[in-house]
């Protein structure tokens, strides 16, 4: 099977926009960036384990976002999936081949 074919979901990645008011606050909002196609899997605690040694990070759920590589994603953006969200820990290019993006994200309850 092709990796295409497992793209069967639809996420809208998001990125945090930071600007000042007329009186100097700190004003944030969230613009879609691109929305893709991706295969999304739940990750189970010992890959997260693996891939991060904090044990704090046990305690949340993380999920895995493979999608076509785009070479502007960051970490510090936000995916929606499903009406929730995720916050973006890791951006990986699989293989270093630009041709899938692996988005290691945690779930904000």
């Amino acid at each position: 099977m092709s990796f295409t074919s497992n793209l069967k979901h639809i996420i809208t990645i998001q990125e945090l926009l930071i600007s000042t008011d007329d009186i100097g606050s700190r004003l944030e909002k969230w613009n879609n960036f691109k929305i893709v196609r991706a295969e999304v899997q739940a990750l189970s605690e010992k890959s997260v384990g693996e891939m991060f040694s904090s044990m704090q990070l046990m305690e949340a759920s993380f999920y895995r976002f493979r999608i076509r590589y785009i070479k502007e994603l960051k970490n510090n953006m936000r995916i929606i999936y499903n009406n929730r969200c995720f916050l973006v820990k890791r951006v990986i290019n699989q293989s270093e081949s630009s041709i899938i993006s692996m988005i290691i994200a945690q779930e904000v309850l």
